[in-house]
């Protein structure tokens, strides 16, 4: 009978010790908050072009472990040691300005850190605040950037096709242009606009220069702001190694009151071709009825591959 006792006895300390280490193991997991406000990117303006992203979506690992994407501004739970965390994120855009595209960035730099995580003690979850540089980036070494058009600069390096009405000019009205929200001291200078109205209804323009860009399904992304009050496209014109020219659409884009920005992946149009093609870049809109003067105002045009 003393044995049955003691082995009661025993299972009964046994089993309070296992629940005390399981109650002290769930408070040492008690999440914490990242708050991850904005996302930003650095970047040499003379040679790399505007600063300004638009950084959607952000994908996360702690100390080596995928957490998942979140739509920004972001403040996941997440389940960090005492001490010292190592921290990645990777920096997510709406691909062709569609929501259901999101994808990471490849152009970009992934950013890691090292961070130190003390518990408060309080019963509230904690909260980790990154700050700006935890959260600021660059674009990656081996991305090549071929900057179209800033409109800063003597000259235009867009020109009207010969099926386009109207040309693209420079705005000198400083209301128009482009303001960069990420950095308010960078020197956007002007921004280009096409007009369209009843008597000159459709506006194409081209660059002027044909880029060589990657094929075999390699990304080539056109950035850039734009603000308009009609519809437009934006494609490809492509000069093959025989001699034809071809033009493709890419992807049409709708009206927007504010400047936004965007990234159109012309991956599908640079992969059709593999003799050695050249490719120029081509916008294009047509007048809408019911406006007196339809527009699409553009800045900060680059190739980024």
């Amino acid at each position: 009978m003393a044995k049955k006792y003691l082995k009661t006895a025993f299972a009964a300390v046994f089993l309070f010790t296992l629940l005390s280490c399981a109650k002290e193991s769930k408070e040492a997991k008690k999440p914490v908050y990242l708050s991850i406000e904005d996302m930003f990117v650095t970047t040499n303006y003379s040679l790399e072009g505007t600063s300004h992203m638009q950084i959607t979506t952000v994908w996360l690992e702690v100390n080596g472990k995928s957490i998942g994407a979140f739509e920004m501004p972001a403040t996941p739970p997440v389940i960090l040691n005492e001490g010292s965390n190592k921290i990645r994120l990777y920096e997510g855009i709406t691909m062709n300005g569609i929501d259901a595209s999101r994808a990471i960035y490849d152009r970009l730099d992934y950013i890691e850190f090292d961070t130190t995580y003390v518990p408060s003690g309080r019963e509230v979850a904690d909260t980790m605040v990154l700050h700006k540089g935890q959260r600021t980036t660059n674009y990656a070494s081996f991305s090549k950037i071929e900057i179209l058009e800033t409109f800063d600069n003597a000259g235009l390096s867009f020109e009207k096709t010969s099926t386009s009405d109207t040309s693209i000019i420079k705005s000198n009205n400083p209301s128009d242009w482009f303001s960069n929200p990420q950095d308010p001291t960078e020197n956007n200078g002007k921004c280009g606009v096409l007009y369209t109205n009843s008597k000159a209804d459709y506006a194409e323009v081209a660059t002027v220069n044909s880029y060589d860009l990657p094929s075999a399904n390699l990304n080539v992304y056109l950035e850039m702001n734009y603000r308009s009050n009609i519809p437009m496209i934006v494609g490809v014109i492509a000069e093959t190694s025989t001699g034809t020219i071809e033009q493709k659409a890419t992807l049409g884009i709708n009206p927007k009151e504010d400047w936004n920005k965007i990234y159109v992946n012309l991956v599908t149009e640079t992969s059709s071709y593999f003799d050695g093609t050249k490719y120029k870049i081509f916008i294009s809109a047509e007048h809408q009825s019911g406006l007196d003067t339809g527009y699409v105002y553009l800045d900060n045009l680059k190739l980024v591959y």
